[in-house]
């Protein structure tokens, strides 16, 4: 397995798991997973830049991301507890994430709230994920991830920091181990206390003859050596789909069955259903069911959570998601006293073509993209694209011309520079109208982004201004 692959596809399914605040009380990162203390988790929409992870979602099989199609998030919007959340992304050239904006919406009116910004190094992975805190028109930092490689270009060791008292603080590292065949073998956590690396968690992993990932165990740290806590074994079948995944927890002197979860797909390898079953005594007892539909490319149109009672399912949560050229709707239900309505947030996960492009927890999300797979495939430029700018690179003035499909009475335009500030911003009211000219004439040279925004739409392409 190479190291794309594997940073595409390692998804191991543990319990999520409370870091020790003893050992990490300097850190200012969620104590519950170096999953979610990974800053591009939530994020980089661009797969090809997930590292292997250790924690993640029971519910889903381990096989889910793949590379039939490479998709570009252009932007997010977010129903959160809380303002809105619009998310802006800029790439470069050859495709990898440049910078993440988020905005946040109070009293009508968007205003920076973050910004992320990726680096990579001459071979072109990515080697540090900063993020920083926005205040008007200053930038302030706060976290940073740090990648380093191996020779051979696979991940060696991450690093997790926090900027305190003027510099950049250690709070915890993760080491990597690879076989022969470039599968991910192990995963080493430390811990940052006392101006010491002090051993934390421990991940093994094994796999088949045909590098299918078989099985997990994970240790904890005590009395200065390795305890086992808890395992996992998977299954697959001859299409190399996981069919199933058992976990056991460790008692002090033996393994103890805990759950399973058996998963099912349609003759495309599309992952349609998930029964959870724990063990009760000498037996599987049904616990929760998940159930998946698609339309005819492969695109999630629902999701069902059920949970089982009195010897029935009984509905419990649900998504529905909606797709139109360039852009996905997605929104969630609870069940309650017989009818659904709005509840607490989901994890919304969104899938094009049968691959997972995007998760966040949120009532509902709007994200638009562009998918550069090949552009030869598509049977217009206009079908796909929701504004088109020229001249690229301009000197003094871009026209920006708007799709027909996604005219409305009113636009914003707006242009962020590569620190993620916006420069200049203009509101447009002219109904029908398909064309707009937009004067750049003065702006320093350099690349920029550009954010066309209609109601709760909005889509952002990179422009180049010269001199």
């Amino acid at each position: 397995m190479n190291m794309k692959n594997l940073i595409i596809s390692i998804v191991i399914i543990f319990t999520c798991v409370q870091l020790s605040a003893q050992i990490f009380n300097q850190t200012q990162f969620p104590l519950d997973s170096y999953k979610t203390q990974l800053l591009h988790r939530s994020a980089d929409p661009n797969p090809d830049y997930n590292v292997p992870l250790s924690l993640t979602t029971e519910d889903k099989p381990t096989h889910l991301v793949d590379t039939r199609m490479i998709i570009r998030i252009e932007s997010v919007l977010t129903d959160k507890r809380g303002p809105n959340v619009l998310s802006i992304f800029s790439y470069r050239e050859d495709g990898a994430i440049l910078t993440k904006l988020e905005q946040v919406k109070h009293y009508g009116t968007w205003t920076d709230r973050s910004l992320y910004t990726y680096s990579y190094d001459a071979n072109a992975s990515l080697s540090s994920i900063l993020l920083q805190s926005c205040l008007g028109d200053t930038l302030t930092n706060s976290q940073r991830n740090v990648f380093v490689y191996d020779d051979l270009g696979r991940l060696k060791k991450l690093f997790f920091e926090v900027w305190e008292l003027g510099a950049w603080q250690n709070t915890m590292k993760v080491e990597f181990t690879f076989d022969d065949k470039g599968n991910l073998i192990s995963e080493l956590l430390k811990g940052w206390y006392n101006n010491t690396w002090m051993n934390y968690l421990l991940y093994n992993y094994g796999y088949d003859e045909n590098s299918n990932h078989v099985s997990s165990i994970r240790k904890k740290w005590q009395n200065n050596e390795w305890e086992n806590e808890l395992a996992n074994n998977f299954n697959y079948d001859e299409a190399g789909n996981n069919t199933s995944t058992s976990i056991r927890i460790w008692t002090g002197t033996n393994w103890l069955k805990t759950h399973q979860y058996l998963y099912t797909y349609d003759s495309n390898s599309l992952w349609l259903t998930t029964l959870l079953q724990v063990w009760v005594t000498d037996h599987w007892v049904n616990m929760d069911s998940y159930a998946n539909t698609y339309n005819s490319e492969g695109d999630r149109l629902t999701w069902l959570h059920q949970e089982w009672e009195n010897e029935s399912w009984v509905n419990s949560e649900k998504q529905e998601y909606s797709f139109n050229p360039g852009k996905v709707d997605a929104i969630c239900y609870y069940w309650s006293n017989g009818n659904w309505g709005q509840g607490d947030q989901q994890d919304l996960s969104i899938y094009l073509q049968g691959d997972l492009i995007f998760s966040e927890k949120a009532y509902g999300l709007s994200l638009t993209y562009t998918d550069v797979t090949s552009v030869d495939d598509k049977p217009t430029e206009a079908e796909n694209t929701i504004f088109h700018c020229y001249p690229n690179p301009s000197t003094d003035q871009i026209n920006i011309q708007i799709n027909p499909a996604w005219q409305a009475n009113d636009f914003q335009v707006e242009l962020f520079n590569q620190s993620g500030q916006r420069v200049k911003a203009v509101e447009i009211s002219n109904p029908g109208r398909t064309e707009i000219s937009f004067n750049v004439e003065g702006l320093p040279p350099g690349m920029y982004l550009l954010k066309v925004t209609s109601g709760q739409s909005s889509s952002t392409q990179k422009v180049i201004i010269t001199k």
